[in-house]
Order: C-alpha cells, then structure tokens, then sequence
C-alpha cells in the first residue's frame, strides 16, 4: 500500500512541475477542428443497403428502420423523441408500412429513450418489443433515483445542459447537441 501511496505522490509532484497552462486567442469560441469535424455531421436518414435505413446524428443516437415485405423492425430508438419523430418522419416518405417489431440491441438510454414518439400511445402492448434478457426490469430501474442522479451527470458531461450561443453548439463529435426534453421510458 506505500508504495503505491509513494508512486501517486512522485506522480503529482511530477504532473504539477511540468504542467503549462493552455491559452487560445480570445475570441476563439471551440477548437476549429472540433467545429470543422461537427460541421461534417448532419443529421439525416441514411439508405444503407436494400431496404436497410440507418438515422445519423440524430440527438446523439444512431438507430435504424429494416423494411420487410409486411412493415418495418425498428433497431433501436434513440435518445429523445423529438430526433427519433424526425427520423421516422424521413422513413415515411420512403414506406408507410406499419411497425411489426421494435429490437433494443442494448439498454443504454440512447437506444430507446424515443420510442414513444414511434410507437402508438393509445395502443400499448400491440408492436412486440424485443431485446436482452430482463430489458422491461432494466428499464424501469432506469426510473429510480440514483440512475437519474447518472443520467444528470452523462448530460452534464456531453454538455447537453449549457444554453445554445447565436452560433449553436458545439456538440462531443457525434452530432449536433440534442436539447433535453422530457419523455416516459417505454
């Protein structure tokens, strides 16, 4: 235990010797190959193969649409409503075939936190949902206090909650910020 308590002291005093402070030119708002980099990435539907669709950028979250001869599978739903709609918006102009299924690949919030804007409300239970083991207990976990605590610093972490500037935000590099807003887990 002392020497690794000897080890993290040498590595501070070296750490804090050799430490410059970072300076940019004061009107410099972002890195320019960040903004260059964000500039790159729109958001959109993607047509990725015969009937395959894969949505972009899309509020932090890439999902997709697989459509087969009777209606469409979703994979995955994105983070938030809001960019989840457009999608499926961008989808319908291309089929208006019915949702058959919904596939969580995985339970991170960003793959099926907009499903709501997807599927019927008025109609629960009526499109199969399928995805890992115990995913409906997982999700509802995903309502309690200390997970709300997680996703609070997540959005702090992305920057999600800084107000948009007269030039927008500058995003983490995986599409243009998504705004928060609120939404009920499937």
């Amino acid at each position: 235990m002392k020497k690794y308590l000897i080890a993290a002291l040498l590595g501070s005093i070296v750490s804090n010797t050799f430490a410059q402070p970072v300076t940019a030119p004061t009107d410099q708002r972002a890195n320019p190959a960040v903004l260059a980099h964000q500039a790159t990435l729109i958001p959109g539907l993607q047509k990725l193969g015969t009937r395959v669709y894969g949505a972009e950028f899309m509020g932090y979250s890439n999902f997709g649409f697989i459509e087969t001869d009777n209606g469409i599978i979703v994979v995955d739903a994105g983070w938030f409503p809001t960019p989840t709609a457009n999608a499926f918006s961008l989808l319908r102009e291309q089929t208006d075939k019915p949702v058959l299924a919904v596939i969580y690949t995985h339970l991170h919030m960003d793959h099926y936190g907009g499903i709501e804007s997807i599927l019927p409300s008025e109609q629960p239970g009526t499109i199969p949902v399928y995805g890992p083991a115990d995913w409906e207990d997982t999700i509802a976990m995903g309502q309690s206090v200390t997970h709300k605590a997680t996703l609070r610093r997540a959005f702090m972490q992305m920057g999600i909650p800084i107000p948009e500037g007269l030039e927008g935000t500058v995003g983490n590099g995986i599409g243009p910020s998504p705004r928060l807003e609120r939404f009920d887990a499937p």
